[in-house]
């Protein structure tokens, strides 16, 4: 058995190169044609690798007492992963050697290039629509991945369900986005994303409000999955004309807020109880709405 705080290390390096692909994922994909019907489909396929990773480690929970073996799995898909992306990148991926001794144009252009990229970031940092959508979307994530990782032990402790059912409450709350990306990105492009997101933020929180005060663990898990379904369209809302630099700081911005509000809410419930899962949700998913609400409509041709 490994020491434990090695085991903690590896999380370390294992959320750097997740960050790291997430960010370049996302900018690559919103740059392409189509780009709402691409972010859709990734972000469908992280929903679905949200889905049936707790199944897998609840397989191999119940039958066998070796729990490390699950990292098996996630070990041989980062392998994979890697494999998938330079074959997809392979043409890109090359090293290029100067064999020739007058360095002096190669300076000034990197050192052009280095003034345009502190330029284009000057320029990113003072942009009043790019911190909107930033906060929309560190709200946004604060609030779906509160909802992933805290779901189980609120239905356990707040309504005494059992955890043997319980635990696969979250399989429909992350099924019900993977459908909603898949389904919902097309729609909310052809009638325009400010209004769509606008509505589904405002079903989101009534939804939250019914979870809430609804206790019956049935109806919140019908509700949560029509939640989850309902916030699928948020990450397929960046259009195409989104430059680089951008796109960059608000996938930055939104994984700070899938680091933060999980982390706030776990220290708050340890002190308050776990209770707090619900103000703290509808707090987030309120400042959500309110933030996409102030993010300027954009005047575009329709695919």
């Amino acid at each position: 058995m490994p020491p434990f705080a090695l085991f903690a290390v590896t999380f370390v390096f294992a959320a750097l190169g997740q960050g790291y692909q997430d960010a370049q994922a996302n900018v690559f994909v919103a740059g392409l044609e189509g780009a709402h019907r691409w972010l859709g489909l990734i972000h469908a396929s992280y929903s679905a690798g949200c889905l049936v990773g707790p199944l897998l480690a609840a397989l191999v929970a119940t039958h066998t007492d070796e729990w490390m073996y699950f990292y098996l799995v996630p070990g041989g898909l980062g392998l994979l992963n890697l494999l998938l992306a330079w074959w997809a990148f392979k043409e890109h991926v090359c090293i290029s050697i100067s064999w020739s001794s007058n360095t002096s144009p190669t300076n000034d252009s990197n050192a052009d290039s280095t003034t345009s990229t502190w330029t284009e970031m000057k320029l990113t940092l003072q942009c009043r629509p790019v911190w909107l959508l930033s906060l929309f979307y560190f709200f946004y994530l604060g609030a779906a991945i509160t909802v992933g990782g805290w779901l189980v032990e609120y239905l356990v402790q707040e309504r005494k369900g059992d955890l043997s059912r319980v635990g696969y409450v979250p399989t429909g709350y992350f099924g019900g986005i993977m459908l909603g990306r898949l389904l919902l990105a097309e729609p909310a492009h052809r009638l325009g994303e400010k209004p769509v997101i606008l509505v589904c933020s405002l079903c989101c929180l009534a939804l939250q409000i019914v979870f809430w005060r609804v206790n019956n663990i049935i109806a919140d898990s019908v509700v949560v999955s029509v939640f989850g379904f309902l916030s699928g369209p948020f990450f397929a809302s960046l259009c195409k004309r989104l430059l680089l630099t951008p796109a960059g700081l608000i996938f930055v911005v939104a994984q700070a807020g899938g680091t933060v509000f999980p982390a706030v809410t776990g220290a708050i419930a340890s002190k308050a109880g776990v209770s707090v899962l619900q103000p703290i949700l509808v707090g987030l998913i309120a400042l959500m709405g309110l933030s996409w609400a102030f993010v300027p409509s954009v005047d575009r041709k329709r695919d």
